[in-house]
């Protein structure tokens, strides 16, 4: 499971490479990194995201808010 979330990582990586404006990217890592429990590294795309497209980053802060304080899995 690890593995398959560290590739789906690393094709966001690669997507935002070529455009670093790529919101679907960024959002999909940043849900990804919260599945890790990476929150911080989240919080740093949600920061990107806000302004790449504000809409999206409010529905990525309401998505890292609704993951709370957990620890990772």
């Amino acid at each position: 499971h690890l593995g398959r979330l560290d590739e789906a990582i690393s094709a966001c990586n690669l997507a935002l490479a070529v455009d670093p404006s790529y919101g679907v990217a960024l959002m999909k890592r940043a849900e990804i990194l919260l599945e890790q429990g990476n929150r911080k590294s989240a919080r740093k795309d949600l920061e990107m995201m806000r302004t790449i497209d504000p809409e999206m980053a409010e529905e990525l802060a309401g998505i890292i808010e609704s993951h709370g304080d957990e620890q990772p899995h």
